[in-house]
């Protein structure tokens, strides 16, 4: 008994780089366990989304009155999301309106609605030439822990109206927008992925044969007006994601940004002086080590806050 106890207070009192010892023991059990090695098969769905949300599937819903007609969705344990195109590209000088700006209120009724602001940035070789950018904003419609909670359809018309919604105020702020149809929408996930015909995911490393990657997770708390400015030092190509939901009386957000590189040391190097650069800006991020499937997931046009 007196070993139990003692190996309790240990789990429980021992802090190492941020967590609890209990949470390491978590952290690695989950990792051991779970599978880390993907091949690209006939599925339709890309490789990359099967690896990060077993057992989603992407399929489309009718926007009746509207100029695209359908909507591709990708349909996972979390809900439906659906992703929009912002055009012009993000690095015109119109700037992104707030993502609170972009989070639709859900009708009385409706399933919550979660919002996330993807952008990709390629640098050129030339670094007098800005950065290629590529940006896109995921809605969610959630499904709800409750035993009765939102059936297909209440997602799809929650879905339909966040869309109409999110569409207006883009326009508004001097964005169009396309919705991306089912082919599209697997093509993006496909593209964002970095052409993950193998994948596997190291301890500290996500990779395919063509690169490496680490995702890194931006501590609560933040202030993350500054955070795009990290594409900027990373010298590699980023992509980064801002997720926001309602909760309770206020509002909870995710970030993260995922470096890939073309090994892991080029990837290593660029993700200290990313750290570097966010610590100079008052920004705490931390490694996905041991957990980069979630670092990966949560970088692509989901919707954020995944299961």
């Amino acid at each position: 008994m007196a070993a139990l106890a003692a190996l309790v207070i240990a789990l429980t009192a021992v802090r190492f780089r941020g967590r609890w010892a209990y949470e390491w023991l978590g952290l690695v059990t989950r990792y051991s366990l779970r599978r880390r090695r993907w091949q690209r098969t006939n599925a339709p769905e890309p490789l990359i989304l099967t690896a990060v949300a077993p057992g989603a599937r992407i399929g489309q819903i009718d926007l009746p009155d509207h100029p695209s007609r359908t909507a591709g969705v990708v349909t996972h344990e979390g809900g439906l999301t659906a992703v929009l195109e912002i055009r012009p590209e993000v690095d015109a000088p119109v700037p992104l309106p707030s993502l609170l700006a972009l989070l639709p209120m859900a009708e009385v009724g409706e399933p919550p609605i979660t919002a996330q602001t993807v952008v990709e940035t390629v640098p050129l070789p030339d670094a007098s030439i800005p950065a290629r950018r590529h940006g896109w904003v995921a809605l969610q419609a959630v499904r709800t822990n409750e035993r009765a909670g939102p059936d297909v359809d209440e997602l799809r018309a929650a879905l339909t109206g966040a869309i109409r919604r999110t569409q207006r105020r883009l326009g508004k702020s001097g964005f169009a927008t396309h919705v991306l149809e089912p082919d599209e929408l697997a093509g993006t996930i496909d593209e964002l992925g970095y052409d993950p015909d193998a994948i596997g995911e190291e301890w500290a490393h996500w990779l395919t044969p063509a690169c490496a990657s680490v995702t890194l997770s931006v501590a609560g708390g933040n202030d993350l007006s500054m955070i795009d400015r990290l594409p900027e030092v990373a010298g590699v190509p980023t992509v980064l994601a801002l997720g926001i939901r309602r909760a309770g009386g206020g509002v909870e957000v995710e970030a993260s940004i995922r470096l890939v590189a073309a090994d892991r040391s080029e990837v290593d190097r660029a993700t200290q002086a990313v750290i570097a650069a966010a610590t100079a800006l008052g920004l705490r991020l931390r490694r996905m080590d041991g957990e980069h499937v979630r670092g990966v997931a949560s970088t692509l046009p989901l919707g954020a806050f995944l299961r």
